[in-house]
Order: C-alpha cells, then sequence, then structure tokens
C-alpha cells in the first residue's frame, strides 16, 4: 500500500508500524493494530492508505475521540475518514466509536454536554444511530473527589469495558457473520441495485442513439435533397444528374460509392454511440453529491462501458453476462448464505446464557484475528 503512494517507501514499513508480542491469554490468536495518527505531514497520504487497509483486514475497528476535544473542528479527520466513510460499509457493525478519557469532564460536571457535542459532530456526517461508549483509564484518571460522581462514571466506564471487551472476545464469531452478511448484501445488491441501475443506464443510453441517429442522418438526408433540388436536375421523380447516371451504370464504382457510404453511416452512428453513453455517465455522475456514492458510480460507469462497446447492439436490454444462469448462481449463493447462518446459529446460540460457547469458539477459530485501535 505505501509503494502504491510513494515508490521506496515499502522499505520503511517500520516508520509506521512496529511489531510488539505481549504474554496475554486474553489476547492470543488476536492481533491488535494501533492505526498511525491523522498528522498532517508528508507521511500523510501514505498513513492514511495504510489505515485503510487495515480497516478492510480488521475484524473490530475501534475508533477513539478525545473527550477534551469534542469539538467537530478538532476531530475533523478522524470523522471524515472514520466516519464519514464508513457508515454505509456492509461491515459498518464492526466499528465501535468510543469516547476515551471521559474523566476529565468529572471537574466541570458536564460530561453531557461533551457527549452531546460529540454525538452533533457524528450525526453531523451521518452518524445518527449506534451504541456510543464512554471509557477512561482508571489508572491516569483525573482524580475525582465527589463519591457520587466517581460511582456515576465508574459504573458507566465498567459497563462500556465491559462490552467492548465482549465484543473482542467475540471476533471469531462475529467475523463469520460478518463475511455471509457482506456475501448476503452483494447478492441482493447485484439483483437490487447495479443490475436495475444498469438497465435504467442501457435504456437511457437507447434512447439517445435513436434521437440522435433520427437527427443527424435526417439532416443529412434533408441536406442531400435539398442540394439535389437547388441543382435543378430532377426530372419528376428522377434524379438525372450525368455524375449520378454514370455511377449508376458504373457497377464497380457503384459498389465503392455504395461502400464508402455505408462506412461513413457506420462512422457516425458510432461516434454517436460515444457521444451518448459520454453523456449518460456525465448524467449519472452529476446524480452523485455524496463522496460515498462515487466508488458505486465509478463501478457502474466501467460496467456501463462494457454493455456498449461497439459490437453490442444497442436493442440488448439485459447487461453483459446477466442471464439464466447468472441468476441461479445469485439465488444458490443467498440459500447457501441462509444455510450458513443457520448452521452458525445451531454452533454458537447458547440459550442458558452461558459464557461456555463463545469460549468454546474462541478456541476452535485458529486463525489469528485482526482489531484495530
Amino acid at each position: 500500500a505505501i509503494e502504491e503512494i510513494t515508490v521506496g517507501e515499502g522499505r520503511r514499513i517500520d516508520a509506521y508500524l512496529q511489531l510488539k508480542t505481549c504474554p496475554s491469554e486474553q489476547i492470543r490468536g488476536k492481533i491488535l493494530i494501533d492505526s498511525p495518527g491523522f498528522d498532517a505531514d508528508a507521511q500523510r497520504t501514505a498513513t492514511l492508505q495504510i489505515t485503510n487497509h487495515i480497516i478492510d483486514l480488521s475484524d473490530l475497528v475501534l475508533v477513539f475521540f478525545d473527550a477534551r476535544h469534542p469539538e467537530p473542528g478538532t476531530m475533523h479527520d478522524t470523522l471524515e475518514h472514520l466516519v464519514e466513510h464508513t457508515i454505509n460499509r456492509p461491515d459498518s457493525s464492526k466499528f465501535l466509536y468510543i469516547l476515551n478519557q471521559i474523566d476529565t469532564t468529572a471537574r466541570e460536571d458536564n460530561p453531557e454536554d461533551v457527549i452531546a457535542s460529540w454525538q452533533r459532530a457524528l450525526a453531523q456526517k451521518g452518524l445518527t444511530a449506534g451504541r456510543f461508549y464512554r471509557i477512561y483509564n482508571p489508572d491516569a484518571a483525573v482524580p475525582i473527589e465527589d463519591e457520587n460522581l466517581r460511582y456515576r462514571f465508574e459504573t458507566k466506564r465498567d459497563i462500556d469495558i465491559a462490552e467492548i471487551h465482549d465484543r473482542m472476545r467475540q471476533v471469531g464469531i462475529d467475523r463469520a457473520y460478518r463475511i455471509i452478511s457482506v456475501l448476503q448484501q452483494t447478492a441482493h445488491d447485484v439483483e437490487e441495485r447495479i443490475i436495475p441501475t444498469l438497465q435504467s443506464l442501457l435504456a437511457q443510453w437507447q434512447r439517445r442513439v435513436m434521437w440522435l441517429d433520427g437527427a443527424v442522418f435526417g439532416l443529412i438526408l434533408a441536406a442531400l435533397i435539398g442540394a439535389t433540388l437547388w441543382s435543378g436536375q430532377w426530372e419528376g421523380w428522377r434524379f438525372s444528374h450525368p455524375f449520378w447516371s454514370n455511377l449508376l451504370n458504373a457497377p464497380v464504382w457503384r459498389f465503392i460509392a455504395l461502400g464508402a457510404a455505408l462506412v461513413l453511416a457506420g462512422y457516425i452512428h458510432f461516434a454517436i454511440r460515444r457521444l451518448a453513453a459520454d453523456q449518460v455517465i456525465a448524467k449519472l455522475k452529476k446524480q452523485v453529491h455524496d463522496m460515498r456514492e462515487m466508488d458505486f458510480a465509478d463501478s457502474i460507469a466501467n460496467a456501463f462501458r462494457k454493455n456498449t462497446r461497439f459490437w453490442r447492439s444497442i436493442f440488448h436490454k439485459q447487461p453483459v453476462g446477466w442471464g439464466p444462469h447468472a441468476k441461479r448462481q445469485v439465488a444458490a449463493i443467498l440459500a447457501e448464505a441462509n444455510g450458513y447462518v443457520q448452521a452458525l446459529n445451531d454452533k454458537f446460540t447458547n440459550p442458558s446464557g452461558a459464557d461456555d460457547a463463545t469460549r468454546e469458539s474462541d478456541d476452535r477459530t485458529e486463525s489469528p484475528k485482526e482489531i484495530m485501535v
């Protein structure tokens, strides 16, 4: 990822990430990654690239905010890259939003104001629902003299910390469910969003091509008729220009002229096809007001381009590759995904509420899980 941004930077991976081990049974089989910060320096682009790569690979992402500076301006980069660009991901449930160092609000006894400011900042980026956590480190906390206030802070912190730890313990189970969820979401998107969008774009393209063909060739025909009428070479319904008569009487030149006319008409038609396709794509991208939809628009545009290649007729209504076989494949994927969900439920659901199923699932999961902090 670093090499894609700056050639040679990949050899300096230690400047971005450093590996450390910890002899703890609680994190055995798990990889915790403390992502680099978003400092505005020469490494910023590479840092963001690494962070995005880590997020894609991670099973759980803890997004920390500083309770000392909950204003939107002070955490602009975090809000943009870890909130606005992630809330519409199919795996958005793996993101936990945490307000850290909440103990700093105890002196002024205004945690509600700080939390409200923080949640307003999140809401401005589109995150209006979900579970939010408020924690602090008791070993480095600000002393809270008021016993009732300290009890309130500690109780809330303990509840949120316990939930975070529980999510970390269950990353193996969550990963399985999330992969299946992404698979289901992708299959549904193909049927309910991608294919209908492509069909709509192809229908627009077909109408534009037909209208433009009619307009251009109609103008050419009108110009030819006008020119011949102006020449005064019509005898009733017969055009008697000497050049035209000689052309009709020479079979070789007649076929050459016919071929040239067909080539010219074909060139004009395919130029119109390209123009109409460009107009449809431009209209599509103008309708994208949200950066989160830009990737989808780019993917649809690429698929649309493939469906408007010169060998594809404008009368094809179905996108390339979307036929009965593809539909059966998507239906089979959805059926298998539902079967996997049922199998996971049978394996991991514990009606008694005990923690044995969770511990057993962690023991059975051999591959390391990744948690981004």
